[in-house]
């Protein structure tokens, strides 16, 4: 499970920041997540921060969080330990359907998001492999283009290490869904690879034993790729003082954030 975050900046009514020219209009809701047939859906929730407020984290808060599928409630999402407001796959078994949510929380305006859309088609493997040598695990996988559409794919990849039902994600080419992600505009058609590598003794100063390493393979929505994409050249862009800011995408009215969606497949490799 992943989140792309997005930290969204308020202040309080009439106050207008120095390089602005207009006035922020109070806190808002933060609201950022996916949505899968496979994995279903994880939201989280926030209260956006004052920009010229003491510095800190964004605060967390309780939410009312519905769940609508062709303006049908389906659900109020409940939240998990893990402060994710959740969804079981089997609620997006439609993937025509156009969905939407609708967020509220005590003391704040309430937001909304949608339709959001379901990838009508998801890309799949077609060849993997796993080779273990020299204290390393080299992991290869390659899957077809999906034909007659400009599309977007990351490679996420689990590695279980010594029994441990706890796995060890990492993403192709960054830290979270987003950096790098592969384009079709770059594999024009035909057969798309990539691979990995997992160290498995020197980096703590032990042996470790491989058990198997699952491969995650996400079609992105071009509505999520494209906030991906402006996510990246954000960050890049901060290092920066004098880069023009790039504006991050919100598809959340009445609040800020993205609610994306994508399509997985999944393979499982063991030594």
């Amino acid at each position: 499970m992943f989140a792309a975050s997005l930290l969204a900046q308020s202040c309080e009514f009439n106050r207008t920041l120095p390089g602005y020219d207009s006035e922020y209009e109070g806190d808002r809701l933060v609201v950022n997540g996916f949505i899968s047939q496979r994995e279903g859906a994880f939201l989280h929730v926030q209260k956006s921060m004052d920009p010229l407020g003491p510095r800190g984290q964004a605060e967390e808060l309780r939410a009312i969080v519905e769940l609508f599928a062709n303006g049908v409630k389906m659900a109020e999402l409940p939240l998990d330990p893990a402060g994710l407001y959740v969804a079981p796959g089997s609620l997006f078994a439609d993937a025509s359907a156009s969905y939407a949510f609708e967020i509220r929380a005590e003391g704040l305006p309430y937001a909304s998001a949608g339709p959001l859309r379901l990838p009508s088609r998801k890309a799949e493997f077609s060849a993997a492999s796993l080779v273990e040598r020299d204290g390393m695990a080299e992991v290869f996988v390659q899957f077809e283009d999906l034909p007659g559409e400009a599309n977007f794919y990351q490679l996420g990849f689990k590695t279980y290490l010594d029994g441990s039902a706890v796995a060890q994600e990492d993403l192709h080419g960054g830290d979270y869904l987003g950096f790098n992600f592969l384009k079709d505009v770059e594999h024009p058609s035909g057969t798309i690879g990539g691979s990995h590598s997992v160290r498995l003794s020197g980096f703590d100063g032990q042996e470790h034993v491989l058990d198997s390493v699952q491969v995650r393979l996400f079609t992105l929505s071009p509505e999520l790729a494209d906030y991906l994409e402006t996510v990246d050249r954000n960050e890049l862009n901060q290092a920066d003082p004098f880069a023009v800011p790039v504006p991050v995408l919100s598809n959340i009215e009445g609040g800020f954030g993205f609610i994306g969606s994508y399509g997985l497949s999944t393979t499982t490799l063991e030594p």
